[in-house]
C-alpha cells in the first residue's frame, strides 16, 4: 500500500500491513484538502503521483491490480484478470463479463466518476 500521508503510513505499518511513503508522503507540507473536486490542486497532484507510481512499480516488471481504498473485494480478482481456466468456466465468451479480452491486456482500466460535474444517468 502506497500511503499518501506520514499519519497513514504509520497506522498501516503498526497492523503489519506491507506499505511504503509515496512522493507526496515524503513531501513537506503536501495535504489533500478534502474538497470532492477533481480540479483542486491537491487532488491533481494526488492523480499524477499514483499514476507515477503505477508506471515506477509496473517498470519493475510486476503486475499491479490499482484500486480504489473505497473498493470491496469479494473474492480473489486474479483467476478473472489472468482469465484462467477456472475463470472462462464462469466468465467464458457467452458470459456477460468474458474475461478472454483481458488475457492479451497490458493495461486495463475500469473507474468510478472522475467528473462529478460530468455525470451521466
Amino acid at each position: 500500500v502506497g500511503a499518501v500521508d506520514v499519519g497513514a503510513f504509520e497506522l498501516l505499518r503498526e497492523s503489519g500491513s506491507p506499505c511504503y511513503k509515496t512522493p507526496l508522503a515524503l513531501a513537506t507540507g503536501y495535504s489533500l484538502d478534502g474538497a470532492n473536486s477533481h480540479s483542486s490542486g491537491s487532488w491533481k497532484a494526488f492523480a499524477a503521483m499514483r499514476t507515477g507510481e503505477v508506471a515506477r512499480v509496473v517498470a519493475t516488471g510486476l503486475d499491479v491490480l490499482h484500486i480504489d481504498t473505497d473498493v470491496v473485494l469479494l473474492r480473489d480478482p486474479a483467476p478473472f484478470c489472468m482469465c484462467t481456466a477456472a475463470a472462462r468456466a464462469e466468465f467464458g465468451d457467452a458470459s456477460r463479463f468474458p474475461c478472454s479480452a483481458l488475457r492479451a491486456a497490458d493495461v486495463a482500466v475500469s473507474s468510478d466518476n472522475m467528473g462529478p460535474s460530468r455525470s451521466v444517468a
